[in-house]
């Protein structure tokens, strides 16, 4: 199967690397900047391209690494190549051709002008941040896939992931934003959460640069633990402990009326994670409950 990307950004090129370490060869990258297309092509032992036509016709699966603003118009602009008089009574010369974009965000539905010419199309999202190269060829090693799409196009994600012994889920077109939204929830706003902690250390006069110090072997650790565990179990504190004082302590010190919300409204679901507990005691949880719901102090 010959392999080629559309994009030679931080995703398109660490998958390539990704791929040609499993064995595949591709035949290259196409990029607006041809110095990107270049440096792609010699990370992977493959060509670059001055046309995105040029790339297509002699690919079998062709990944769109683009940023996702355009996903959708390059998908228009291939598609229109090939128009509806043109290929009156003849084949689409993309049926057997499988496009195949990166993005969270977005599902295959972008990709639907190709689906319209012959062509399988997909998403495939690895659950990862990627932030360097080098760094993410290692991390995808250990990386889940999201595929969503057509028919074909799913089955040959499939085997392709299966023979890089990559775990993967399928889900719908319909399902990609909440996929997504569940995803940024994890990485984004853990780090809003580490934010909110710093900022609580300042208030105090803990130099922020000590604070994260302090606070990373906790992150590290509870991080470890959710390896291990689930949610409800990976839980401690106050909360899990149904210690109401600590909790009422907690509230009483803060004079950040912004901190105080946000820690009502992680306390309120914390709440409901500790009630999954197997020793949960329901009523000191039900006035955890009580007193986390209580309006803001004025």
């Amino acid at each position: 199967m010959k392999i080629g990307f559309i994009g030679a950004g931080k995703v398109g090129k660490a998958f390539g690397v990704y791929l040609v370490k499993h064995g595949h060869a591709l035949t290259g990258y196409y990029s607006l900047s041809t110095e990107s297309a270049k440096e792609a092509a010699s990370l992977t032992n493959s060509g670059y391209y001055s046309q995105t036509q040029l790339l297509v016709r002699t690919s079998d699966l062709i990944f769109v690494t683009t940023p996702d603003s355009v996903i959708e118009k390059v998908a228009n602009q291939i598609s229109k190549v090939y128009s509806d008089e043109d290929l009156e009574g003849k084949a689409s010369p993309l049926q057997g051709k499988t496009f195949v974009h990166m993005s969270g965000a977005h599902s295959s539905e972008c990709l639907e002008a190709l689906h319209q010419k012959g062509a399988e199309v997909a998403s495939l999202h690895p659950i990862q941040s990627i932030a360097d190269v080098e760094t993410a060829v290692e991390q995808l090693k250990t990386s889940v896939f999201s595929i969503e799409g057509t028919p074909g196009a799913v089955e040959t994600l499939k085997e392709l992931l299966e023979q890089m012994q990559n775990t993967y889920f399928t889900i719908k077109s319909e399902q990609k934003i909440l996929y997504h939204m569940a995803a940024c929830t994890v990485s984004n706003y853990l780090v809003t959460l580490v934010d909110a902690g710093l900022s609580m250390y300042e208030s105090i006069g803990i130099d922020r640069e000590i604070g994260y110090k302090a606070l990373y072997p906790l992150i590290r650790g509870t991080v470890e633990n959710l390896k291990h565990m689930d949610t409800k179990e990976a839980l401690t504190g106050p909360i899990a402990r149904g210690d109401i004082n600590t909790v009422k302590a907690h509230l009483d010190a803060v004079n950040d009326r912004r901190l105080e919300d946000f820690y009502r409204y992680l306390g309120q679901a914390t709440v409901q994670i500790a009630k999954q507990k197997s020793q949960a005691d329901s009523s000191r949880l039900g006035k955890l409950e009580e007193l986390l719901n209580d309006e803001v102090k004025s």
